[in-house]
C-alpha cells in the first residue's frame, strides 16, 4: 500500500495541473451593459428660446377710404356735394422677417420689418355748388350752380416695423392654433399722382340725371400731385395655425386683418395757376401669410447617447 503513495500523490499533482491550464484559457464573462439613461419625450410645443422668422403674404382684401379738407364755396354759393364717391386702391403683396421670443409653451413675441409691393390707386372726388340765391334745380333750366369732378390716379408704397405678441392655444398632433395682435409704424410715400377735372363754371340748370348742363365749360388734364412722404399708426389682428416641421423648424399659416393708417399726398397743382391741398388714403387689408420660425436655441432634450460598441468574445 505504501509504494502507490506517491504514484497517486504523482497523478494528482498532474491531474490539478491539467485542470488549471484548461481553465486558464477561458476568459471571464463580459461585464453587463449599463442601462440605457432615460430620454424625455420631444417637446415641441414646451419649448422656449430665441427665434427668427420669415413671411410672405397677399392681401386678398382691400378696404380704403380718401379723405380731403373741405372746399370753400364760391360767394353767394352753398355746398351740396363735396368729397370722394369713388375710392380704389389694389390689394398688394408683401414680405417680412423678423426676431422674437417664445417664452413659454404659449406666449411668444417677436419685431418684424415688412415691405409692401405698390399699390395702385384710384380717386373721384365731386364739388357741386348751389347758388342761395337763384339756385338749380332738378328738372329746371335756370339758377347758378358749379360742378366740379376731379379723377385722381397714382402710386402708394409702404412699409411698416411691427410689434407682435401671440398665444398658442394648444398642440394637436403637432399642429397649433394661436391668436396674436401687433402694434407699429407703417411709413407711406406716395408719388405719380395726376388730376385729371373736369368742371362747369357757371351752370344755368339742372338735369334729371344729375348733370349741370350750359354754362362755360373747362377741361383740366395731368395736373400734377406733388409726391410726399408721411408715418403713421398701424395695428393688426392674426389667427392661424403652426406646424412643426422639424424639432427647430415651425410652420405658420395665418390670417392677418392689418390698419397702417393714412398715406398723405402732396400739393395738387393745378395747371390752371390755383394750388390745392393734398388729401390722404387710408388703407385696411385683409392678408393671407405663410412663413417659416426658425427656433436658434432652447431647452430642447438633448439627443440620445450611441449604443456602447461591444466585442465579441
Amino acid at each position: 500500500m505504501g509504494k502507490f503513495s506517491p504514484l497517486f500523490f504523482a497523478g494528482a499533482v498532474l491531474a490539478g495541473l491539467a485542470g488549471a491550464a484548461h481553465a486558464a484559457d477561458l476568459l471571464p464573462p463580459p461585464p453587463a451593459l449599463p442601462a440605457a439613461p432615460a430620454v424625455a419625450p420631444m417637446s415641441m410645443g414646451g419649448d422656449s428660446g430665441w427665434y427668427i422668422r420669415g413671411d410672405l403674404g397677399v392681401a386678398v382684401s382691400n378696404t380704403t377710404t380718401w379723405t380731403g379738407p373741405a372746399a370753400t364755396p364760391p360767394a353767394g354759393f352753398a355746398t351740396v356735394l363735396d368729397g370722394f364717391n369713388q375710392e380704389y386702391l389694389t390689394g398688394d403683396a408683401f414680405a417680412d422677417v423678423g426676431a422674437g421670443y417664445q417664452f413659454n409653451s404659449w406666449l411668444r413675441a417677436d419685431v418684424t420689418a415688412e415691405l409692401h409691393g405698390s399699390q395702385s390707386g384710384n380717386g373721384v372726388t365731386t364739388q357741386l355748388f348751389n347758388s342761395t340765391t337763384t339756385p338749380c334745380v332738378v328738372g329746371g333750366t335756370t339758377g347758378s350752380c358749379q360742378y366740379y369732378q376731379d379723377h385722381f390716379n397714382g402710386e402708394v408704397h409702404t412699409q411698416a416695423l411691427m410689434l407682435n405678441a401671440y398665444a398658442d392655444v394648444g398642440t394637436w398632433y403637432g399642429i397649433s392654433p394661436y391668436v396674436g395682435a401687433g402694434v407699429g409704424i407703417a411709413r407711406h410715400t406716395t408719388d405719380g399722382f395726376l388730376d385729371n377735372g373736369a368742371n362747369v363754371a357757371a351752370g344755368t340748370g339742372l338735369t334729371t340725371g344729375g348733370g349741370v348742363t350750359g354754362g362755360p365749360s373747362a377741361v383740366v388734364l395731368y395736373n400734377p400731385v406733388s409726391a410726399a412722404t408721411n408715418y403713421s399708426f398701424a395695428w393688426a389682428l392674426m389667427a392661424g395655425l403652426s406646424f412643426d416641421v422639424t424639432q427647430n423648424l415651425k410652420m405658420d399659416i395665418g390670417y392677418r386683418y392689418i390698419d397702417m393708417g393714412k398715406a398723405k399726398t402732396g400739393a395738387d397743382n393745378c395747371l390752371c395757376g390755383v394750388t390745392y391741398p393734398g388729401f390722404a388714403i387710408a388703407a385696411h387689408e385683409h392678408d393671407v401669410r405663410v412663413g417659416l420660425r426658425w427656433l436658434l436655441a432652447g431647452d430642447y432634450p438633448p439627443p440620445p447617447p450611441p449604443a456602447p460598441i461591444v466585442s465579441r468574445y
